[in-house]
């Protein structure tokens, strides 16, 4: 691919979100409405957050639709997330998981963007999204909105590499009552009760969930989780609508670093709860107020080692506390110091999977069509992140507060050419800011087909843990606290993180049910943040170190062919390359390996021969890859997964129906790993039984 792939800039583009340009067309909401009846074409929100018409968007983008999580057999959210070309999913234990795209991650990737219903998911404490921790099954989604590549122009920081929406069922389209059972694999017990009706005062849906299994036969790693989310919609005149969105979850699993047989795992337990208000005013036929509020809590608590624990774990700090104390080995066993060690450093964990943490937002948008062929969003959002551990943030609680500023322009310049540009502005009180913008020139030759050009530049301000973790181990056998080593020291002279986009998108809906969707990409990454050791004492520190380049292509087909077969293909084709210089601070970036897979591909081929059968096959495929953990370098070789899922439904009479599923993963058996070497993922079956009423 050549080395200049659509080298162009965004200069007066940028323009377009602040323009007022007359014009005495029509609306552009009543062509997006009239198109959305004419060609399925589904209308998206993640890109620029005003509803656009795919072929609209600015960015390239996936949907993921209930009619495919239900074909799918997918059996969580992340999963989903492995039919989208760019994207790698992978099991870090036998109920844990990450999702990155592009690659170049460890087993807590943090730079992509996680929503709900447009509430951010991001966990401050660590730095990602801890998906066992969110209130939300894969039953409560309706369908999920991915941007492919950077969109923090739209979202900030967190949408470095990306940005998905998880959009769960309107309750007021989703009246009825639903009993679900599973049991399979691992041991697995999973209950569910979902209640969905209208009121006098709006509609609303209940859910309540049980999940538990034992995890593998080697490591145990089991799962026991109850959660429950609520939703209401409310009308309370013709031009208001209220959301409100609430949800608990609390339990216990078991985790690890599954790098060797005999890999350390604790019990880390969790509880966690949100609350999320939305409230929409029509101020006009092409004018609309958004405001939204909501906050996060989330409380992991990872058990502490015992004295036997560190002698088996932590040999090499056994040996440091020798040498610095001139312990001798007929006076002190290493039973004794591994024991001195626990008793004087009480905070002290070996997963760091601890602490407390909570993120508030509240954010006020105003769409508004100034003229028929420009329309506009504007936001003002104020975010307030916080987080507290024993052994990420010794010196007691962490927060920052953040101010953004939004704006994203959408023009219509005639029947062929559509202009999208947006820009947003984030500043922490820390001093610390950064400022993300994009511009796409969308050409439109016909109606079903969409060539778009497209560019941004996107700026990620360093997390809080990046920024501010620190922890002292303290010397055993002593009466007052002494430092004996310095495991982690603040990094605050980070620089934000860059990141400059280009693609070429095309898009060509066939007829109402076949499409492709191309996308070239050139992504050039900047002053990464990557961990590193400091030379003089070894203590764990962040740094600009890393530089990566992206360039590549995915590739979305959809098809219906004969006898009711669906086939939907994902393929991404991705050339990496990663560079390592010296920041004069004594040591460099150096990956082993490619941090991306060249290719990963996924496949669905679903039948549905009558109407109470259907039968879906689907198959991943990832290139190698050596994903980071922990300062090491984890190669994990290509591999192929097929699933199959087998359902059958009766009718019992109008208003109720009884459906069976059978879902087996890994069809061929054969042991393959995603993360960890040791965390074999075999072949895996569940069945699922589940009653509706109406």
């Amino acid at each position: 691919m050549p080395s200049k792939f659509l080298q162009f800039k965004p200069f007066s583009l940028l323009l377009i979100s602040s323009l007022s340009i007359s014009s005495t067309q029509a609306d552009i909401h009543n062509a997006d409405e009239r198109s959305l009846f004419e060609f399925d074409i589904p209308e998206v929100t993640a890109a620029s957050r005003l509803p656009q018409l795919l072929t609209d968007a600015p960015a390239s983008m996936t949907v993921i639709t209930r009619s495919t999580i239900e074909a799918s057999g997918a059996r969580s959210l992340p999963d989903l997330l492995r039919l989208v070309p760019g994207m790698q999913v992978f099991m870090t234990g036998s109920n844990q998981y990450g999702a990155t795209y592009h690659g170049a991650t460890d087993n807590h990737p943090g730079r992509m963007e996680v929503m709900i219903d447009g509430r951010s998911v991001y966990i401050p404490l660590v730095s990602t999204t801890i998906w066992e921790t969110l209130a939300v099954a894969i039953e409560d989604i309706e369908r999920v909105e991915i941007v492919r590549g950077s969109n923090a122009a739209t979202h900030g920081s967190n949408a470095f590499m990306g940005a998905i929406n998880f959009i769960t069922r309107n309750p007021l389209l989703d009246n009825r009552v639903e009993v679900q059972g599973s049991v399979g694999s691992m041991n697995t017990r999973q209950m569910r009760a979902s209640f969905s009706r209208d009121s006098s005062l709006g509609s609303y849906r209940l859910a309540v969930n049980h999940d538990e299994n034992d995890g593998s036969q080697r490591f145990r790693d089991g799962l026991s989780r109850q959660f429950v989310h609520f939703s209401a919609q409310m009308a309370p005149s013709l031009i208001d609508t209220i959301d409100i969105n609430l949800g608990y979850d609390q339990g216990d699993i078991i985790s690890g670093r599954l790098r060797s047989p005999n890999a350390y795992t604790v019990n880390r337990g969790h509880r966690s709860d949100f609350q999320s208000l939305k409230w929409q005013r029509d101020l006009s036929s092409d004018s609309r107020l958004h405001m939204m509020i909501y906050r996060n809590r989330l409380k992991l608590n990872e058990a502490p080692p015992s004295g036997l624990d560190a002698l088996q774990h932590q040999a090499g700090l056994i040996n440091l506390t020798r040498q610095v104390m001139s312990l001798p080995q007929d006076l002190f066993s290493d039973q004794q110091i591994a024991d001195g060690l626990v008793a004087a450093n009480p905070g002290g964990l070996l997963l760091a999977e601890h602490g407390n943490t909570s993120m508030s937002d509240a954010e006020v948008r105003f769409d508004f069509v100034p003229h028929g062929r420009y329309r506009n969003s504007a936001a003002l959002g104020i975010r307030k992140e916080q987080a507290s551990s024993s052994m990420l943030f010794h010196d007691g609680k962490v927060s920052r507060d953040k101010v953004r500023v939004f704006n994203h322009g959408e023009l219509l310049v005639n029947s062929h050419f559509t202009m999208n540009a947006g820009l947003l502005h984030e500043h922490a009180i820390s001093d610390q800011h950064a400022t993300s913008y994009r511009a796409a020139l969308l050409w439109k030759p016909q109606t079903q087909t969409a060539v778009r050009f497209g560019y941004s530049h996107s700026e990620r301000i360093p997390s809080l843990l990046e920024s501010e973790r620190n922890y002292t181990i303290y010397k055993p056998f002593t009466s007052t606290p002494e430092t004996l080593l310095l495991n982690s020291v603040r990094s605050p002279n980070l620089r934000r993180e860059q990141i400059q986009s280009k693609e070429l998108g095309i898009y060509h809906l066939f007829n109402d049910t076949n499409y492709v969707d191309l996308r070239l990409f050139n992504e050039s990454i900047s002053d990464g943040i990557h961990p590193w050791r400091r030379q003089e004492d070894r203590a764990l520190m962040y740094a600009n170190h890393a530089e990566l380049r992206n360039r590549g292509l995915e590739i979305q087909y959809s098809r219906q062919l004969p006898r009711n077969l669906r086939l939907l293909v994902n393929y991404n084709y991705t050339d990496s390359q990663h560079n390592q210089w010296d920041q004069g601070q004594g040591e460099r970036f150096t990956p082993a390996g490619p941090l991306t897979p060249r290719h990963t591909a996924s496949m669905m081929l679903h039948w549905k021969p009558t109407a109470d059968w259907s039968m879906s096959v689907t198959h991943y495929y990832m290139d190698r890859v050596h994903w980071t953990d922990n300062h090491q370098h984890v190669v994990i070789p290509s591999y192929n997964r097929t699933d199959l899922q087998l359902a059958k439904s009766w009718t019992l009479d109008h208003d109720s129906t009884f459906a069976l599923s059978l879902i087996v993963q890994n069809l061929s058996g054969k042991q393959y790993q995603e993360f960890y070497p040791y965390n074999e993922f075999d072949r895996r079956a569940w069945i699922t039984a589940r009653l509706i009423f109406r």
